[in-house]
């Protein structure tokens, strides 16, 4: 591995190597600080030691912009997966250093990042912020890749631990259940409960479903929203509370919180491909995400994302249609992936149709402090008058 003193080193490689020293799994990686003329020479070096897997090779940008304690820059520059030969490699390298110079006016090299695609059956993010000495966690998770979420290509599922609540809860002698064990690690199907052992489950039989866990032995309360894996449901939990640990042992590097991209693959082990400063805490209570209004034509609900409230007219991205003066632009997108996440203040106010509030288009609307609102499940027609909440994820058509 290229060897550099980690002070000098960006957040996304100091974070990796972090995670390497306290001994948790993380794909292959290495990474060198480069320009145009020598990446050839990193690449052949760099694929000595790390073989390109079956699954390819994850290439992205690593500048010192980038997951800095107030900013990510998520999604700010190019990034490649799957790649699978040399000349793949050598020529995303190159994409990458173009794009970060043209988007810094710069002839400066940047540090690359290579990593080992790891095939990913489920995958999501984390957040873990720590408020009066207590963790709390808020994890997005679906079924596919490492960039499902990221990218906001479907609506998650939802996990959240509170110890707060737990040491409520936990004083009142509820009668605890346990689950039946099913035979297949990912059906989307709800779990069905038995009347013994130590874990209760409730769930709301209306979209979206409310799953909630509590683990007796644990000094945790673990809720999950939406269907979730089903093989014994204390595998997924057990993942759940393994990215628990990992957030608290890093209290130190972190203080403000954690925000951890991960994966799980087909042998169910986890891998963390990331970790890096909370920059956008979620703030919102959790509940809002299930709160029911009344289903009539003109309303839509979705997922706050970043606070606010404003009236104005929905148009579409590179749109040339003219808006009535002094209109409000709310830019209608169909999903949160990092091509969408370009230009964002040139908005009043974003919405759109998938993704949850750990998208890489939720975490940067909240850096930028633009309302947002993600996981509608619709999209709205251009040039529709519209009010948004905001901080209760509530669309009205005008």
């Amino acid at each position: 591995m290229y060897h550099q003193h980690k002070l000098e080193l960006p957040s996304k490689i100091k974070g990796l190597l972090n995670l390497q020293e306290k001994r948790i799994e993380v794909p292959a990686f290495d990474y060198f600080f480069g320009d145009l003329k020598n990446v050839e020479r990193q690449i052949t070096r760099i694929l000595e030691s790390l073989e390109i897997p079956t699954t390819g090779i994850s290439i992205r940008s690593a500048s010192m912009d980038e997951d800095t304690k107030t900013n990510s820059n998520a999604g700010k520059y190019l990034s490649f997966n799957n790649l699978q030969s040399f000349d793949e490699i050598v020529n995303a390298s190159k994409a990458i250093i173009r794009d970060f110079q043209e988007k810094n006016n710069t002839s400066n090299p940047c540090h690359i990042l290579i990593q080992k695609t790891v095939a990913s059956m489920y995958s999501g993010v984390t957040f873990a912020s720590y408020h009066d000495d207590l963790l709390k966690i808020y994890t997005e998770s679906f079924f596919g890749g490492c960039r499902t979420v990221v990218d906001g290509i479907t609506t998650p599922y939802i996990s959240h631990y509170n110890n707060e609540t737990w040491r409520h809860l936990n004083n009142t002698g509820d009668q605890y259940h346990q689950f039946i064990t099913h035979p297949t690690l990912f059906d989307k199907t709800n779990f069905e409960i038995a009347t013994s052992g130590n874990i209760l489950l409730t769930s709301l039989s209306d979209f979206p479903k409310r799953i909630r866990y509590f683990q007796k032995t644990m000094d945790n309360e673990i809720s999950v929203y939406g269907n979730c894996p089903r093989k014994a449901p204390n595998f997924f939990i057990e993942k759940l509370l393994q990215l628990h640990a990992i957030s608290s042992s890093f209290t130190s590097e972190y203080p403000n919180g954690i925000d951890m991209e991960w994966g799980i693959d087909k042998q169910g082990k986890l891998y963390i491909f990331q970790i890096r400063d909370l920059t956008s805490p979620i703030d919102f209570e959790i509940t809002s995400y299930t709160t029911e209004i009344e289903k009539t034509p003109n309303i839509l609900k979705g997922i706050p994302a970043s606070k606010g409230k404003l009236t104005g007219v929905v148009v579409y991205k590179n749109s040339n249609l003219q808006l009535p003066k002094g209109a409000k632009k709310i830019l209608m997108l169909k999903e949160a992936n990092v091509e969408n996440t370009n230009n964002l203040k040139a908005y009043d106010g974003i919405i759109c149709t998938y993704g949850g509030m750990l998208s890489h288009l939720a975490i940067v609307s909240r850096e930028l402090q633009i309302p947002c609102i993600v996981g509608v499940r619709s999209i709205i027609p251009e040039m529709t008058s519209i009010s948004m909440d905001c901080n209760k994820g509530i669309i009205k058509l005008m």
